[in-house]
């Protein structure tokens, strides 16, 4: 039976608060989705006639047998997610679960067992993981080279674009998008660099050198 992602979001919801409590009140969901309490009473009814929650107006909310099964798999895949961001791609416990809560929607059966296999593998190869990990810091330091790291007369490949909205925004409108190739025509040290793109020259500022991720071609 396939649910809707904001569903499972809900379904998680009521999983998580029924395990400290033996149920869940509209109200702790509201607060735990950050959302109003229109929308959690419009999803129980959703989740009610697919016979996924126990809910009456006014009354406890708590997950069926069904609910609980389908709850208790989105609950594991979250958690397999979010280790393997934290265990295996060396990213901070907050921001895996923070990521993993948006990612665990949009993997399949068997991306999601390669992801536990790895983790598994670095929990059981500790010293395996300390050779990812220091490659993995030194990539970010050394390797993932911005465009002041490059020389004049070289041509670079765009890989992605750091920063801000305004940034980006202002990049993309001249041309600036990952996958393009441009050549550096004039760079001098601690100035703005010219680039030859489209045709057209343009003049970088040192915040939008630094935002631009590329590679030699």
């Amino acid at each position: 039976m396939k649910i809707s992602e904001s569903m499972e979001d809900y379904l998680q919801s009521i999983y998580q608060i029924q395990m400290d409590n033996e149920y869940a009140r509209v109200k702790d969901i509201a607060e735990d989705l950050d959302v109003k309490t229109s929308s959690v009473i419009s999803a129980l009814k959703k989740l009610s006639e697919r016979d996924l929650v126990n809910y009456q107006k006014y009354g406890y909310i708590k997950l069926t047998k069904s609910g609980l099964l389908a709850a208790a798999e989105i609950f594991e895949k979250k958690n397999s997610v979010s280790s393997f961001l934290s265990e295996v791609m060396c990213i901070g416990k907050k921001e895996s679960r923070k990521l993993a809560h948006g990612l665990e929607h949009h993997l399949n059966e068997k991306l999601l067992t390669r992801m536990e296999a790895l983790t598994l593998y670095f929990r059981k190869n500790k010293l395996k993981f300390c050779d990812v990990k220091t490659f993995l810091e030194k990539y970010e330091k050394e390797f993932e080279s911005t465009l002041d790291k490059f020389k004049a007369g070289e041509s670079v490949k765009v890989l992605r674009i750091k920063g801000n909205k305004e940034i980006k925004g202002r990049l993309f409108s001249m041309g600036i998008i990952p996958g393009v190739t441009f050549k550096i025509e004039r760079k001098n040290q601690g100035e703005p660099i010219e680039i030859f793109i489209n045709n057209v020259r343009i003049i970088l500022r040192e915040e939008e050198i630094v935002s631009i991720i590329a590679e030699n071609v």
